[in-house]
């Protein structure tokens, strides 16, 4: 048996030194396919984990956090009811608060993103090492921290990139004011909790409070639970409004934000993945081939079929392996490119992250192993089967492949049918899951691809009767070797449209979803000048403006009209959503105003709400139906009157009428102003001479809706930067499969050159044979990509798209990328031509005419 094993180890070494190119362009095309995998799973999980692992190191040894269901926080008196019951265990107040730092003797020194974190210290020795200040500083630093208004500690990173140290003065800009601190002291947390605590400020109760504009009121109240009873103890003694929520429920929300995000690119990676499963099938059918007739032999010397699939076994795990270790390698260096634009992605749209180190766990690892070998399995299964079944016979036929070829082609493109229509029976399934609509594009391209050699052979049957009647003799052998070799060239077409098709869809989805968001910022957002505050603009924290600098812009002579905008964010149905109250009289007399459903003719705005079209996708909502909402004042029930297009928060939106919000919430404050400008003012203009007379006494931004238009542009490219990326990468591994065929067909016409090398044909015709062949492949699969690009742009639009976000995105074809496809495909072939003429043209005629 061993004896065995390595005679067909040597069998296997042999034929792999011999085609060494081959089996390269194989690894590359599965390192390539493990790499996105890894690469994307890897940047994701560093920056998700990097907020994960700050809030798990912030809450230290709590437990769990008692929070309110509605904006605004808790009580003091709630926390000192709680602290006086007693609590059946520890418990802590806290405010927490992300703001702006810069030091006050350098104002040209660039803020720094911060959080404030307010203890009280006494509550604190139970729940947190590193806020407790009276063992962390000195006697003196204590006293002043306690007793000095103002006082701050810093951790020791934060301070070194301030330049700060005790004494230093700091200026904070919190919501919207900016406020002094002194610093008194610099912690220095010890182990883990040095590279999650970087950002860190920490305060006494009362000063957070005080600098923060929450006096009376807390953000949270930190618990250590250490068992079942005290759990339920403790929710016995919660008031109506508050509820209890484990700390790793706290931690996962970026996870549960950016879920949709990572399955949109885990989609794209495994594309690259499946992709790499047709390179590997081709390369080993290829393989069956070129070594038929010694299969034959080893049957005839009675070699059985368990160890001929043996040898492709071997080969096929030979491929996963290296070509793993490759992909492993290759996506953590891919990881590092990767989570700048994830980062940013997620920074644009969701919460600001400091990704940590991109590192592969064991996890990482054995996902990363898992993606090579069954890509190198599922590929090889086939060709294994094949090439044990095949009687010793029909080694030796050149035309019993052939023929077995063509039957198969008939037979996929039924099968190609059959998934098409499947596709369309899945998409009549009822469900808001996205996996369905991952399952349609699976089916579409598993569809297109079936269809492949069919109508690669119905090309080549065209083309060489062109051929014919213009005496075309490379050109007829080149559509003929195409069609006679319909299990490699077939192949190759599916692979290469495969990849094409995803560059395709995703474009033609992108530039559609581009399109859309443009045209729905001019009809949700009809204004000259917007006013914001600066850590809501730029930093994505939560703020609001100064009355006095809304009643500055109010005096205005340019000033036509002012809507006002309030957002927070609120739990409806068991999620968060977006509570925005505005002035929606004169907001929908813009008879622009996106509606996808209902009339809002004669609308109660004291009672009815307009929802946005992801959240009544989410909770199955139409106009006329009953939302209930969560208030401080208790559940409240309100009618939606219209659902409108909302491309601006997959997570939902409820607009409520000024009035009828401020009555609900009791939040008289502003987010946002939008502002008309009377006619003849020029908004670039108008909101420049605002900006610097503003940003003298506020921290606000001043932009005419055309910037605000442009910088949202600019936050969707980057947002879709690394699905480009990772269309090209899956790209790069169907030119492997599509080189792999080129050099494979030449290799296997080796003999057919030399006789028609002998008998006078010249190497440019030699040349125009394989270019030939090369420019048939890259074109019938540009042609099936355009149609399969644009089918799967569909399904990308509105079946994935609107289940993941809840957005409809109105999409078109778009025939300058159908044309990009022939142009790429064309370069494709022509490069992947040159070393198949090389080998042909340099090598000698009676070396391939020699018999063995």
């Amino acid at each position: 048996m061993i004896a065995s094993l390595r005679f067909f180890a040597r069998l296997s070494a042999g034929h792999l030194r011999r085609h060494r190119l081959e089996a390269l362009l194989c690894l590359i095309g599965v390192a390539l396919g493990v790499a996105v995998v890894v690469g994307i799973e890897s940047a994701v999980a560093a920056c998700v984990g990097s907020f994960r692992g700050a809030v798990q190191t912030l809450a230290e040894r709590s437990t769990h956090s008692i929070v309110s269901t509605t904006p605004g926080g808790i009580g003091d008196d709630v926390y000192i009811r709680l602290a006086n019951s007693p609590p059946p265990c520890p418990i802590a107040p806290v405010i927490e608060r992300s703001l702006l730092v810069a030091p006050v003797n350098r104002p040209d020194a660039k803020p720094i993103v911060a959080r404030l974190i307010g203890v009280d210290v006494f509550s604190e020795k139970q729940l947190r090492s590193f806020t407790n200040m009276r063992g962390n500083l000195g006697e003196d630093a204590y006293r002043q921290f306690m007793t000095q208004p103002g006082s701050v500690a810093l951790v020791d990173d934060l301070a070194g990139r301030l330049g700060a140290s005790p004494g230093s003065k700091l200026q904070l800009t919190i919501g919207q004011r900016r406020v002094g601190v002194t610093v008194v002291a610099v912690v220095k947390p010890e182990g883990v909790a040095r590279s999650q605590l970087g950002d860190v400020i920490i305060a006494d109760l009362a000063t957070a409070q005080e600098r923060a504009e929450s006096i009376g009121r807390i953000d949270r109240i930190d618990v250590r639970i250490e068992s079942d009873e005290q759990q339920t103890a403790l929710a016995a003694l919660l008031p109506p409004g508050l509820t209890l929520r484990g700390t790793s429920q706290q931690s996962s929300s970026l996870a549960d934000l950016v879920a949709s995000y990572k399955l949109n690119l885990n989609s794209l990676s495994m594309m690259a993945a499946f992709v790499a499963i047709f390179i590997v099938y081709n390369s080993m059918l290829v393989s069956v081939r070129q070594r038929s007739t010694t299969l034959g032999i080893l049957s005839c010397l009675g070699a059985s079929r368990g160890q001929i699939a043996a040898l492709y076994l071997l080969e096929a795990g030979l491929f996963a392996i290296i070509g793993g270790a490759l992909g492993l390698a290759g996506g953590w260096a891919l990881s590092r490119v990767l989570i700048g634009y994830i980062a940013t992605t997620i920074n644009d749209l969701y919460a600001a992250v400091r990704p940590a180190p991109v590192s592969l766990d064991g996890v990482m690892i054995l996902k990363g192993l898992a993606v090579s070998f069954v890509s190198c399995l599922a590929g090889a299964l086939v060709p294994l089967i094949q090439a044990s079944r095949t009687p010793p016979i029909n080694s030796t036929r050149q035309s019993a492949g052939s023929g077995q070829a063509s039957r198969a082609a008939g037979r996929l493109a039924i099968a190609g049918l059959i998934f098409l229509v499947l596709s369309l029976l899945v998409y009549k399934l009822p469900g808001n899951s996205p996996i369905a609509g991952f399952v349609m594009a699976l089916l579409v391209g598993l569809g297109f691809a079936s269809l492949c050699p069919l109508l690669t052979r119905l090309i080549c049957a065209m083309v060489g009767m062109i051929a014919r009647r213009r005496q075309s003799l490379p050109m007829q052998m080149a559509a003929a070797g195409v069609s006679r070799s319909l299990g490699i060239t077939g192949v190759a077409v599916a692979a290469m449209m495969l990849a094409s098709a995803m560059t395709v869809s995703i474009r033609t989805m992108v530039d559609s979803f581009r399109g859309a968001l443009g045209s729905w910022m001019e009809r949700r957002f009809a204004a000259d000048v917007f006013v914001g505050p600066e850590l809501m603009v730029n930093h994505k924290i939560e703020s609001t403006i100064d009355p006095a600098a809304e009643a500055w812009v109010r005096s205005r002579p340019e000033v036509k009209s002012v809507v006002r905008y309030r957002v927070i964010n609120s739990e409806i149905g068991g999620k968060t959503a977006l509570v925005v109250g505005t002035d929606l009289a004169p907001l929908l007399a813009n008879k622009t105003f996106p509606l996808k459903s209902g009339d809002v003719t004669g609308m109660n705005f004291a009672t009815e709400v307009l929802i946005s079209e992801p959240l009544a996708g989410r909770l199955h909502l139409k106009p006329g139906d009953t939302l209930e909402m969560p208030t401080p004042a208790g559940l409240r029930r309100y009618t939606a009157r219209a659902v409108f297009f909302d491309f601006g928060s997959e997570r939902g939106q409820v607009i409520f009428d000024r009035p009828a919000f401020m009555e609900a919430f009791n939040d008289p404050t502003v987010t946002s102003l939008h502002v008309h400008l009377n006619s003849g003012f020029d908004p670039t203009t108008v909101a420049s001479d605002w900006a610097q007379e503003l940003r003298r006494d506020y921290p606000v931004v001043v932009n005419s809706f055309a910037h605000v238009k442009t910088e949202v542009l600019a936050v969707f490219d980057r947002t879709f930067a690394v699905t480009a990326i990772l269309a090209w990468l899956a790209g790069g591994v169907a030119f492997c499969g599509l080189a792999g065929s080129l050099l494979a067909l030449a290799l296997a016409r080796q003999r057919d050159y030399a006789v028609l090398a002998a008998v006078g044909m010249s190497r440019s015709q030699t040349a125009t044979w394989v270019i030939g062949q090369g420019l048939l492949i890259a074109w019938t699969s540009a042609l099936m990509a355009s149609i399969a690009g644009t089918a799967l742009a569909y399904v990308l639009s509105y079946v994935i798209q609107y289940r993941s976000f809840g957005w409809s995105i109105p999409t078109s074809p778009q025939p300058r990328f159908w044309l990009e496809a022939f142009v790429l495909a064309t370069g494709a072939a022509l490069f992947a031509s040159v070393y198949p003429i090389y080998r042909l043209t340099r090598t000698a005629p009676a070396v391939n005419l020699r018999q063995e």
